[in-house]
């Protein structure tokens, strides 16, 4: 949001995508009323190891079945959110909801976060961002996907701190797809994506489109995508020779 970096750090703590995180999960779900909550904690740095490790962040969310429908309450708690340099407390909190039909398919999440001091200044913030996704089944193996990805800021200025930063941001993608399940456990992913990030101190605006198509799978080492489908055409080949021929049957 700040595209700054406080001084004398790298930012590599940050939660990344692309790194996984060392952490500890534990949940419990009460199925006669729906009540169910998952609590964790990870090493707060990605999947290098440092010298001078981050302290641990921790998570909590709360939840609730209504049938298959839920609803739930995410929170976060990191106390160096940018890295062991700088004193930079964050939280982030908000509802999410999943909202489900046998065609129909509504996900949703809304978070708040304040951050103590995002430049190292002592200036804190407050962003909000946010996700509306519906998906439509076709057919079992087919389904669409709409999605609306909306974040901003109110104005952060840290100038009278020392800073040299002054931003109000206002990013929002809206992001239209298929995906296509080819086997079980392998399925097609085609999207596109088109984005606006306006800067209003500046008046700065962009606009991006982007396109992707790949493959996503997961399996166990044993069953590789297409072996459960291979296994069933040679046993169903196999039933097919076996069976008895018309010419050879007898009647009593």
């Amino acid at each position: 949001m700040l595209d700054t970096a406080p001084a004398g750090t790298d930012c590599d703590d940050q939660s990344s995508l692309g790194e996984p995180q060392i952490g500890a999960n534990l949940g419990a779900l009460h199925t006669a009323s729906g009540f169910g909550w998952t609590a964790g904690m990870t090493n707060g740095a990605n999947s290098h190891l440092k010298t001078t490790p981050a302290s641990a962040d921790a998570h909590l969310r709360l939840s609730k079945a209504f049938g298959p429908h839920e609803v739930g309450f995410f929170a976060y708690y990191s106390p160096d959110i940018v890295g062991s340099g700088t004193d930079d407390r964050t939280v982030r909190f908000g509802p999410d909801l999943d909202v489900y039909s046998r065609r129909f398919r509504i996900l949703g999440q809304f978070l708040a976060e304040h951050e103590s001091s995002p430049t190292g200044s002592g200036e804190s913030m407050w962003y909000y961002g946010g996700f509306l996704e519906g998906n439509f089944r076709f057919t079992t193996r087919l389904v669409s996907l709409l999605r609306m990805d909306y974040a901003w800021n109110p104005t952060f200025d840290d100038r009278s701190r020392g800073g040299n930063t002054h931003v109000q941001r206002r990013l929002w993608e809206l992001t239209g797809g298929l995906q296509w399940l080819i086997f079980e456990n392998l399925k097609a992913i085609a999207e596109v994506t088109y984005g606006e990030s306006y800067e209003s101190v500046t008046d700065n605006e962009s606009a991006t489109w982007r396109a992707t198509l790949r493959l996503m799978t997961a399996f166990w080492p044993l069953t590789p995508p297409g072996l459960a489908e291979w296994t069933q055409r040679k046993s169903a080949a196999y039933d097919t020779r076996e069976a008895p021929s018309p010419a050879y049957e007898t009647t009593p």
